[in-house]
Protein backbone atom coordinates (compact mmCIF):
# COMPACT_ATOMS: atom_id res chain seq x y z
CA UNK A 1 0.00 0.00 0.00
CA UNK A 2 1.31 3.45 -0.90
CA UNK A 3 1.77 5.78 2.07
CA UNK A 4 -1.20 8.13 2.24
CA UNK A 5 -2.83 10.40 4.80
CA UNK A 6 -6.39 9.56 5.86
CA UNK A 7 -8.66 11.70 8.00
CA UNK A 8 -12.12 10.45 8.96
CA UNK A 9 -14.80 12.82 10.22
CA UNK A 10 -18.50 12.27 10.97
CA UNK A 11 -20.79 13.69 8.36
CA UNK A 12 -22.39 15.90 10.98
CA UNK A 13 -19.23 17.99 11.01
CA UNK A 14 -20.08 18.92 7.44
CA UNK A 15 -23.68 19.99 8.00
CA UNK A 16 -25.54 22.45 10.14
CA UNK A 17 -26.48 21.30 13.63
CA UNK A 18 -30.24 21.17 13.90
CA UNK A 19 -32.59 21.53 16.85
CA UNK A 20 -35.91 21.23 15.05
CA UNK A 21 -37.45 18.00 13.75
CA UNK A 22 -40.68 17.91 11.72
CA UNK A 23 -42.48 14.77 12.86
CA UNK A 24 -44.92 12.78 10.79
CA UNK A 25 -45.62 9.09 10.29
CA UNK A 26 -44.57 6.37 7.87
CA UNK A 27 -46.09 2.94 7.18
CA UNK A 28 -47.20 1.26 10.41
CA UNK A 29 -45.66 -2.03 11.51
CA UNK A 30 -47.45 -5.25 10.60
CA UNK A 31 -48.09 -5.93 14.29
CA UNK A 32 -47.87 -3.85 17.49
CA UNK A 33 -44.63 -4.29 19.43
CA UNK A 34 -43.15 -3.65 22.87
CA UNK A 35 -39.60 -4.21 24.18
CA UNK A 36 -38.62 -4.66 20.54
CA UNK A 37 -35.09 -4.16 19.23
CA UNK A 38 -33.73 -3.27 15.81
CA UNK A 39 -30.72 -2.44 13.64
CA UNK A 40 -30.10 -0.89 10.22
CA UNK A 41 -28.28 -2.79 7.45
CA UNK A 42 -27.94 -1.52 3.88
CA UNK A 43 -30.53 1.20 4.34
CA UNK A 44 -33.24 -1.05 5.79
CA UNK A 45 -34.45 -1.44 9.38
CA UNK A 46 -34.67 -4.94 10.86
CA UNK A 47 -36.66 -5.45 14.08
CA UNK A 48 -36.75 -8.60 16.19
CA UNK A 49 -39.08 -10.13 18.75
CA UNK A 50 -40.44 -8.19 21.68
CA UNK A 51 -43.55 -9.17 23.58
CA UNK A 52 -46.40 -11.03 21.89
CA UNK A 53 -49.17 -8.44 22.13
CA UNK A 54 -51.73 -11.08 21.17
CA UNK A 55 -51.07 -12.86 24.48
CA UNK A 56 -51.58 -9.87 26.79
CA UNK A 57 -51.88 -9.59 29.75
CA UNK A 58 -49.30 -12.38 29.85
CA UNK A 59 -45.73 -11.27 29.21
CA UNK A 60 -44.56 -13.76 26.58
CA UNK A 61 -41.91 -13.12 23.90
CA UNK A 62 -42.66 -13.47 20.21
CA UNK A 63 -40.42 -14.89 17.51
CA UNK A 64 -41.92 -12.68 14.79
CA UNK A 65 -39.44 -10.33 13.07
CA UNK A 66 -39.71 -7.81 10.25
CA UNK A 67 -37.81 -5.56 7.86
CA UNK A 68 -38.77 -2.02 6.87
CA UNK A 69 -37.80 -0.53 3.50
CA UNK A 70 -38.02 3.28 3.72
CA UNK A 71 -37.81 3.75 -0.04
CA UNK A 72 -40.82 1.54 -0.75
CA UNK A 73 -42.33 2.43 2.66
CA UNK A 74 -43.29 -1.19 3.33
CA UNK A 75 -42.78 -3.78 6.08
CA UNK A 76 -42.23 -7.46 5.35
CA UNK A 77 -41.80 -10.52 7.59
CA UNK A 78 -38.37 -12.16 7.87
CA UNK A 79 -37.41 -15.53 9.34
CA UNK A 80 -38.69 -16.19 12.84
CA UNK A 81 -36.23 -15.99 15.71
CA UNK A 82 -34.65 -19.39 16.55
CA UNK A 83 -34.47 -19.06 20.34
CA UNK A 84 -35.40 -21.96 22.54
CA UNK A 85 -37.74 -22.91 24.13
CA UNK A 86 -40.06 -22.62 21.16
CA UNK A 87 -43.01 -24.35 19.59
CA UNK A 88 -46.12 -23.67 17.50
CA UNK A 89 -47.13 -20.10 18.24
CA UNK A 90 -44.42 -19.29 20.77
CA UNK A 91 -40.69 -18.69 21.13
CA UNK A 92 -38.45 -15.75 20.37
CA UNK A 93 -36.87 -13.21 22.69
CA UNK A 94 -37.18 -9.75 24.18
CA UNK A 95 -34.77 -7.60 26.25
CA UNK A 96 -31.94 -8.89 24.07
CA UNK A 97 -28.73 -7.14 23.11
CA UNK A 98 -28.63 -6.36 19.39
CA UNK A 99 -25.92 -4.99 17.10
CA UNK A 100 -24.63 -5.10 13.53
CA UNK A 101 -21.27 -5.17 11.80
CA UNK A 102 -22.83 -3.56 8.74
CA UNK A 103 -23.43 -6.91 7.05
CA UNK A 104 -25.11 -9.18 9.61
CA UNK A 105 -26.98 -8.68 12.89
CA UNK A 106 -26.05 -10.22 16.25
CA UNK A 107 -28.43 -11.10 19.09
CA UNK A 108 -27.27 -11.96 22.62
CA UNK A 109 -29.07 -12.67 25.89
CA UNK A 110 -32.63 -11.59 26.63
CA UNK A 111 -35.90 -12.90 28.02
CA UNK A 112 -36.98 -16.11 26.29
CA UNK A 113 -40.25 -18.00 26.47
CA UNK A 114 -40.90 -20.66 29.06
CA UNK A 115 -41.43 -24.25 27.93
CA UNK A 116 -45.11 -23.90 26.99
CA UNK A 117 -45.26 -20.31 25.77
CA UNK A 118 -47.29 -18.95 28.67
CA UNK A 119 -44.62 -16.82 30.37
CA UNK A 120 -40.96 -15.77 30.18
CA UNK A 121 -37.53 -16.62 31.53
CA UNK A 122 -35.50 -13.62 32.72
CA UNK A 123 -32.25 -14.42 30.97
CA UNK A 124 -30.49 -16.67 28.47
CA UNK A 125 -26.96 -17.51 27.35
CA UNK A 126 -28.04 -17.83 23.73
CA UNK A 127 -26.22 -15.83 21.03
CA UNK A 128 -27.29 -15.81 17.39
CA UNK A 129 -26.18 -14.22 14.13
CA UNK A 130 -28.88 -13.19 11.69
CA UNK A 131 -27.48 -13.57 8.18
CA UNK A 132 -29.19 -10.72 6.33
CA UNK A 133 -28.44 -11.91 2.80
CA UNK A 134 -29.80 -15.45 3.35
CA UNK A 135 -32.49 -14.65 5.95
CA UNK A 136 -31.14 -17.38 8.25
CA UNK A 137 -29.72 -17.66 11.76
CA UNK A 138 -26.44 -19.16 12.95
CA UNK A 139 -25.71 -20.09 16.58
CA UNK A 140 -22.63 -18.47 18.13
CA UNK A 141 -20.83 -19.30 21.41
CA UNK A 142 -23.02 -18.86 24.48
CA UNK A 143 -22.60 -15.97 26.88
CA UNK A 144 -20.81 -16.97 30.12
CA UNK A 145 -24.08 -16.59 32.08
CA UNK A 146 -27.80 -15.95 31.61
CA UNK A 147 -28.18 -12.25 30.90
CA UNK A 148 -30.80 -9.76 29.75
CA UNK A 149 -31.67 -6.05 29.61
CA UNK A 150 -28.07 -5.17 28.70
CA UNK A 151 -26.39 -3.82 25.59
CA UNK A 152 -24.57 -5.42 22.66
CA UNK A 153 -22.31 -3.39 20.38
CA UNK A 154 -19.94 -4.23 17.52
CA UNK A 155 -16.51 -2.61 17.71
CA UNK A 156 -13.30 -3.50 15.87
CA UNK A 157 -14.23 -7.06 14.93
CA UNK A 158 -15.72 -7.93 18.32
CA UNK A 159 -19.19 -7.87 19.83
CA UNK A 160 -19.33 -6.46 23.35
CA UNK A 161 -22.06 -7.34 25.85
CA UNK A 162 -22.19 -5.00 28.85
CA UNK A 163 -24.52 -3.91 31.67
CA UNK A 164 -27.93 -5.50 32.26
CA UNK A 165 -29.22 -7.99 34.78
CA UNK A 166 -28.86 -11.69 35.59
CA UNK A 167 -31.48 -14.44 35.77
CA UNK A 168 -32.57 -13.16 39.20
CA UNK A 169 -33.10 -9.67 37.66
CA UNK A 170 -30.26 -8.26 39.75
CA UNK A 171 -28.18 -5.48 38.19
CA UNK A 172 -24.67 -6.69 37.44
CA UNK A 173 -21.47 -4.99 36.40
CA UNK A 174 -20.21 -7.15 33.55
CA UNK A 175 -18.53 -6.64 30.19
CA UNK A 176 -17.80 -9.54 27.85
CA UNK A 177 -16.40 -9.50 24.31
CA UNK A 178 -16.44 -12.13 21.57
CA UNK A 179 -13.90 -11.94 18.74
CA UNK A 180 -15.84 -12.75 15.58
CA UNK A 181 -12.60 -13.85 13.93
CA UNK A 182 -11.77 -16.26 16.76
CA UNK A 183 -15.05 -17.78 17.93
CA UNK A 184 -13.34 -20.79 19.49
CA UNK A 185 -11.78 -18.50 22.11
CA UNK A 186 -15.25 -17.71 23.46
CA UNK A 187 -16.27 -14.65 25.44
CA UNK A 188 -13.56 -12.76 27.33
CA UNK A 189 -14.13 -10.59 30.39
CA UNK A 190 -13.22 -6.89 30.14
CA UNK A 191 -13.51 -3.88 32.43
CA UNK A 192 -17.07 -3.50 33.71
CA UNK A 193 -19.01 -0.23 33.51
CA UNK A 194 -18.74 2.04 36.53
CA UNK A 195 -22.50 2.17 37.12
CA UNK A 196 -24.25 -1.22 36.82
CA UNK A 197 -27.62 -0.57 35.16
CA UNK A 198 -30.41 -2.41 33.38
CA UNK A 199 -32.42 -1.21 30.35
CA UNK A 200 -29.77 1.36 29.26
CA UNK A 201 -28.98 2.58 25.76
CA UNK A 202 -25.63 2.65 24.01
CA UNK A 203 -23.79 3.74 20.89
CA UNK A 204 -20.46 3.38 19.11
CA UNK A 205 -18.84 6.67 18.17
CA UNK A 206 -15.31 7.22 16.86
CA UNK A 207 -14.04 3.86 18.11
CA UNK A 208 -15.49 4.03 21.63
CA UNK A 209 -18.52 2.57 23.41
CA UNK A 210 -21.02 4.89 25.06
CA UNK A 211 -23.30 3.56 27.84
CA UNK A 212 -26.26 5.85 28.48
CA UNK A 213 -28.86 5.95 31.23
CA UNK A 214 -30.65 2.82 32.41
CA UNK A 215 -31.96 1.99 35.87
CA UNK A 216 -31.22 0.43 39.21
CA UNK A 217 -33.69 -2.34 40.09
CA UNK A 218 -36.87 -2.93 38.10
CA UNK A 219 -40.64 -2.42 37.91
CA UNK A 220 -42.06 -0.56 40.94
CA UNK A 221 -38.58 -0.33 42.51
CA UNK A 222 -37.01 1.30 39.45
CA UNK A 223 -34.65 4.23 39.98
CA UNK A 224 -33.76 5.66 36.58
CA UNK A 225 -30.21 6.84 35.95
CA UNK A 226 -28.78 9.77 33.99
CA UNK A 227 -25.14 8.69 33.91
CA UNK A 228 -23.15 8.44 30.67
CA UNK A 229 -19.84 6.62 30.46
CA UNK A 230 -17.37 5.94 27.66
CA UNK A 231 -15.26 2.83 27.11
CA UNK A 232 -11.89 3.08 25.37
CA UNK A 233 -10.88 -0.35 23.98
CA UNK A 234 -7.26 0.75 23.77
CA UNK A 235 -6.99 1.25 27.54
CA UNK A 236 -9.81 -1.03 28.74
CA UNK A 237 -11.11 1.86 30.86
CA UNK A 238 -14.57 3.39 31.38
CA UNK A 239 -14.82 7.14 32.02
CA UNK A 240 -17.80 9.19 33.16
CA UNK A 241 -18.86 12.13 30.96
CA UNK A 242 -21.73 14.64 31.18
CA UNK A 243 -24.98 13.24 32.56
CA UNK A 244 -28.17 13.20 30.53
CA UNK A 245 -30.38 16.15 31.53
CA UNK A 246 -33.23 13.76 32.45
CA UNK A 247 -32.73 10.22 33.74
CA UNK A 248 -34.28 7.53 31.55
CA UNK A 249 -34.34 3.79 31.03
CA UNK A 250 -36.06 1.55 28.46
CA UNK A 251 -33.87 3.10 25.74
CA UNK A 252 -32.22 -0.20 24.80
CA UNK A 253 -32.89 0.38 21.09
CA UNK A 254 -33.65 4.09 21.37
CA UNK A 255 -30.16 5.54 20.85
CA UNK A 256 -28.72 6.45 17.43
CA UNK A 257 -25.73 8.29 16.03
CA UNK A 258 -26.64 11.21 13.79
CA UNK A 259 -23.60 12.97 12.35
CA UNK A 260 -21.41 14.17 15.21
CA UNK A 261 -24.05 13.70 17.92
CA UNK A 262 -25.63 10.81 19.78
CA UNK A 263 -29.42 11.03 20.02
CA UNK A 264 -31.53 9.49 22.79
CA UNK A 265 -35.20 9.15 21.90
CA UNK A 266 -37.99 8.51 24.39
CA UNK A 267 -37.58 6.12 27.31
CA UNK A 268 -39.13 5.93 30.76
CA UNK A 269 -38.48 8.65 33.35
CA UNK A 270 -39.83 6.32 36.05
CA UNK A 271 -41.75 3.05 36.07
CA UNK A 272 -44.34 3.17 33.24
CA UNK A 273 -43.92 6.95 32.79
CA UNK A 274 -42.95 7.46 29.14
CA UNK A 275 -40.83 10.34 27.88
CA UNK A 276 -41.19 12.26 24.62
CA UNK A 277 -37.71 13.80 24.88
CA UNK A 278 -35.19 13.73 22.03
CA UNK A 279 -31.83 14.58 23.58
CA UNK A 280 -28.62 15.14 21.62
CA UNK A 281 -25.16 14.57 23.12
CA UNK A 282 -22.06 16.09 21.53
CA UNK A 283 -18.91 14.11 22.39
CA UNK A 284 -16.79 16.97 21.05
CA UNK A 285 -18.12 19.47 23.59
CA UNK A 286 -19.42 17.02 26.23
CA UNK A 287 -22.77 18.82 26.24
CA UNK A 288 -26.44 17.98 25.78
CA UNK A 289 -29.09 19.76 23.70
CA UNK A 290 -32.83 19.09 23.63
CA UNK A 291 -34.35 18.71 20.15
CA UNK A 292 -37.99 18.74 19.08
CA UNK A 293 -39.83 16.15 21.17
CA UNK A 294 -41.50 13.05 19.83
CA UNK A 295 -45.23 13.47 19.10
CA UNK A 296 -45.98 11.30 22.16
CA UNK A 297 -44.22 9.67 25.05
CA UNK A 298 -42.55 6.46 23.88
CA UNK A 299 -40.38 3.73 25.36
CA UNK A 300 -39.07 0.27 24.48
CA UNK A 301 -39.34 0.91 20.74
CA UNK A 302 -36.71 1.23 18.02
CA UNK A 303 -34.98 4.40 16.85
CA UNK A 304 -33.14 4.50 13.53
CA UNK A 305 -31.60 6.89 11.03
CA UNK A 306 -32.36 6.01 7.42
CA UNK A 307 -30.93 8.31 4.74
CA UNK A 308 -30.92 11.30 7.06
CA UNK A 309 -34.46 10.74 8.37
CA UNK A 310 -35.07 9.83 12.02
CA UNK A 311 -37.54 7.05 12.81
CA UNK A 312 -39.03 5.83 16.07
CA UNK A 313 -41.15 2.74 15.59
CA UNK A 314 -43.19 0.53 17.91
CA UNK A 315 -42.93 0.31 21.67
CA UNK A 316 -45.72 0.50 24.27
CA UNK A 317 -47.76 -2.11 22.35
CA UNK A 318 -48.01 0.21 19.34
CA UNK A 319 -47.42 -0.25 15.62
CA UNK A 320 -46.99 3.48 14.90
CA UNK A 321 -43.90 4.38 12.89
CA UNK A 322 -42.90 7.99 13.63
CA UNK A 323 -40.81 9.73 10.97
CA UNK A 324 -38.82 12.88 11.76
CA UNK A 325 -37.21 15.16 9.18
CA UNK A 326 -34.43 17.38 10.61
CA UNK A 327 -34.99 21.01 9.67
CA UNK A 328 -32.25 23.35 8.45
CA UNK A 329 -29.76 20.61 7.55
CA UNK A 330 -27.80 21.63 4.45
CA UNK A 331 -25.47 18.87 3.38
CA UNK A 332 -23.89 20.73 0.45
CA UNK A 333 -23.09 24.01 2.18
CA UNK A 334 -19.52 23.25 3.21
CA UNK A 335 -16.65 25.16 1.55
CA UNK A 336 -15.14 23.79 -1.68
CA UNK A 337 -18.20 21.71 -2.48
CA UNK A 338 -19.92 23.24 -5.51
CA UNK A 339 -23.12 21.71 -6.77
CA UNK A 340 -21.39 20.31 -9.87
CA UNK A 341 -18.97 18.27 -7.71
CA UNK A 342 -21.49 15.46 -7.31
CA UNK A 343 -20.34 12.81 -9.74
CA UNK A 344 -22.60 10.65 -11.81
CA UNK A 345 -22.22 7.18 -10.36
CA UNK A 346 -22.12 3.73 -11.89
CA UNK A 347 -23.74 1.80 -9.06
CA UNK A 348 -23.60 -1.90 -8.31
CA UNK A 349 -25.91 -3.30 -5.61
CA UNK A 350 -27.36 -0.90 -3.03
CA UNK A 351 -24.52 1.63 -2.84
CA UNK A 352 -26.03 5.11 -2.38
CA UNK A 353 -24.24 8.07 -3.91
CA UNK A 354 -21.16 9.17 -2.02
CA UNK A 355 -19.75 12.55 -3.01
CA UNK A 356 -16.15 13.19 -4.05
CA UNK A 357 -15.04 16.80 -3.67
CA UNK A 358 -13.48 19.11 -4.70
CA UNK A 359 -13.51 17.99 -8.29
CA UNK A 360 -11.33 18.88 -10.20
CA UNK A 361 -8.61 18.61 -7.54
CA UNK A 362 -4.85 18.87 -7.03
CA UNK A 363 -3.47 16.58 -4.31
CA UNK A 364 -6.27 16.37 -1.74
CA UNK A 365 -9.91 15.34 -1.85
CA UNK A 366 -12.75 14.17 0.38
CA UNK A 367 -15.47 11.56 0.14
CA UNK A 368 -18.73 12.08 1.96
CA UNK A 369 -20.74 8.93 2.69
CA UNK A 370 -24.49 8.52 3.27
CA UNK A 371 -25.83 7.98 6.78
CA UNK A 372 -26.52 4.27 6.34
CA UNK A 373 -23.07 3.50 4.87
CA UNK A 374 -20.95 1.16 7.02
CA UNK A 375 -18.43 -1.64 6.77
CA UNK A 376 -14.83 -2.31 5.76
CA UNK A 377 -13.94 -0.74 2.40
CA UNK A 378 -10.86 -0.69 0.19
CA UNK A 379 -9.89 2.22 -2.05
CA UNK A 380 -8.00 2.21 -5.37
CA UNK A 381 -7.14 4.92 -7.87
CA UNK A 382 -6.97 3.84 -11.52
CA UNK A 383 -5.62 5.99 -14.38
CA UNK A 384 -6.73 5.82 -17.98
CA UNK A 385 -3.94 3.36 -18.80
CA UNK A 386 -5.29 0.90 -16.23
CA UNK A 387 -2.49 1.44 -13.68
CA UNK A 388 -3.85 0.88 -10.17
CA UNK A 389 -2.73 2.60 -6.97
CA UNK A 390 -3.77 0.68 -3.85
CA UNK A 391 -4.83 3.10 -1.14
CA UNK A 392 -5.63 0.64 1.64
CA UNK A 393 -8.72 -0.18 3.70
CA UNK A 394 -10.81 1.88 6.08
CA UNK A 395 -13.62 1.00 8.47
CA UNK A 396 -16.61 3.29 7.92
CA UNK A 397 -19.08 3.46 10.81
CA UNK A 398 -22.79 3.95 10.25
CA UNK A 399 -24.00 7.48 10.90
CA UNK A 400 -22.16 9.17 8.05
CA UNK A 401 -18.48 9.95 7.75
CA UNK A 402 -16.20 12.14 5.68
CA UNK A 403 -12.87 10.62 4.57
CA UNK A 404 -10.08 12.96 3.48
CA UNK A 405 -7.27 11.76 1.21
CA UNK A 406 -3.83 13.28 0.60
CA UNK A 407 -2.38 11.77 -2.59
CA UNK A 408 0.56 14.14 -2.98
CA UNK A 409 3.05 11.26 -2.62
CA UNK A 410 1.64 9.59 -5.75
CA UNK A 411 2.85 12.48 -7.96
CA UNK A 412 -0.02 11.89 -10.38
CA UNK A 413 -0.08 13.81 -13.67
CA UNK A 414 -3.08 15.88 -14.63
CA UNK A 415 -5.92 13.98 -16.26
CA UNK A 416 -8.94 11.77 -15.66
CA UNK A 417 -8.90 9.10 -12.93
CA UNK A 418 -11.32 6.71 -11.28
CA UNK A 419 -11.64 5.97 -7.56
CA UNK A 420 -12.84 2.44 -6.84
CA UNK A 421 -14.53 1.78 -3.49
CA UNK A 422 -15.06 -1.91 -2.74
CA UNK A 423 -16.36 -4.24 -0.04
CA UNK A 424 -17.77 -7.75 -0.08
CA UNK A 425 -21.22 -6.32 -0.84
CA UNK A 426 -20.59 -3.13 -2.80
CA UNK A 427 -18.50 -1.97 -5.73
CA UNK A 428 -18.53 1.70 -6.71
CA UNK A 429 -16.53 3.86 -9.10
CA UNK A 430 -16.18 7.66 -8.96
CA UNK A 431 -14.66 9.72 -11.77
CA UNK A 432 -12.44 12.69 -10.89
CA UNK A 433 -10.00 15.06 -12.57
CA UNK A 434 -6.55 16.14 -11.40
CA UNK A 435 -5.66 19.64 -12.55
Amino acid sequence: MIGLIFTIKPIGALCQSFSTIAWGTAKVQLAPTHEVHGEVVNGKLYIFGGYDIEKKPAYTPTKRSYVYDPVANIWAPIANLPHTPNGPGFGGVTHEGLTTDGTNIYIAGGYTSNSDGTSQLFGTKQVWKYNVASDTYTALPDLPEELAAGQLRYLNGKIHYFAGANLARTDIGIHYALDLNNLSAGWKSLAAPLNPVNHPGSAVYQGKLYLIGGAHEQDENTVTQKTVEVYDPNTNVWTMVADMPVARDHISSGVVVFGDRILVLGGEKSHNVQSDLVSAYSPATNTWTELTSLPEGKSAGVAAVLDGIIYYTGGNSSNVNHKGVPQGVILSSQPNLPVNSIDSLRSVGSFKKPILYPNPLKTKFNIRFPYSYSGNFSFEIINQNGITYNMGKIRIERGGQNVSFDISKLSLAGGVYFLKIKSNLKNEELKFIIK
